[in-house]
Parts: C-alpha cells; structure tokens; sequence
C-alpha cells in the first residue's frame, strides 16, 4: 500500500499497532498522538486505516481527535471489517476495563476494499464476517437473504464478482 501511493506522488509515513484488542487504549493513542506531532501531521493530511475492525476502530478514534479532526479512510482486510467497522463511523478505545468506553462517530471520507485481500483470512474469519453480512440481510434486505441462500457456497469461495457485490 505504501509504495503504491508512493508511486504516484502521495508522500506517507506509517506506523503499525500491536495485534490485538488492547492495542485500542488511550496509552496507544498517546503514543500515535506523539508520533503525528513528531510528523508535523495537519488537518489536510489524512490518517489511513489498513487492517481489521480494530485498527479501523481505533484509526476513526485517532482521525477525529487529533487536531479536533483529520480525515480519515479505511481500508479494511478483514470481511467483518468491511461490512461494519469500516463504514459505521462508530469509532472508540477500550478504558478502565470496558470495551469502547471513550469514543465518537467519525464517518470515514472513503473506504477502499479489495476483496482480493480476504483469501489471506482462515475459514473462521470468513464465517464471522459472514454472520454479519447475514444480520443485515434478515434485518433489512430481503433480496440480499435471498442471495446468500442462493449462492452462500460462492460466496464463501470469495467468488470475486459476487463477493464485490455483496460487500
């Protein structure tokens, strides 16, 4: 991703998080807040998520706090991430031993999804993503649902036309 936007002109730094979900605290976000600064990050610069649910959570935390606000864009690699974490603008960190305790809604300006990237996921994360594209069907898609026990098999196989299009 980097040496792609760095290809056509678009100057990038990054930083990376320690896997998992208590990498989403206000000590992490100290430490990205510190980094930005070391980089003489603006509000016309954007922060970029690349990764699962939790480093999309945690980027939107980031964008809309620092500065009182950066744009932010996630790129999700995950199938939960790009069906919910990425587009929900619901973004928080853990505090105090409770889950996305201190946060606020902060709606990406874009986000990018290549399904390509969900053959690198174990069954498992398919089929947890996979409950949550179901949710939104039975919740408020019928011709969605109706897909899903059609084709689920495809679909499952990152048929990439018909995985697109669900997405």
């Amino acid at each position: 991703a980097l040496s792609s936007l760095r290809e056509v002109g678009i100057e990038t730094a990054s930083i990376t998080l320690p896997r998992g979900d208590a990498s989403k605290s206000l000590e992490q976000a100290s430490r990205i807040y510190d980094w930005l600064a070391s980089h003489k990050a603006e509000r016309r610069d954007a922060i970029v998520g690349l990764g699962g649910g939790m480093v999309n959570d945690f980027s939107g935390f980031i964008a809309g706090t620092y500065l009182r606000g950066m744009p932010v864009v996630q790129a999700p690699t995950s199938l939960l991430a790009m069906v919910d974490a990425s587009i929900g603008g619901k973004t928080a960190v853990n505090h105090a031993g409770a889950k996305n305790i201190v946060g606020l809604f902060n709606q990406p300006r874009a986000v990018v999804a290549d399904v390509a990237t969900l053959k690198t996921l174990p069954r498992r994360a398919l089929i947890e993503g996979m409950g949550e594209v179901i949710k939104h069907a039975l919740i408020r898609d019928a011709e969605l649902l109706d897909l899903l026990e059609a084709r689920l098999d495809d679909l499952m196989a990152l048929e990439p036309e018909l995985s697109t299009r669900v997405i």
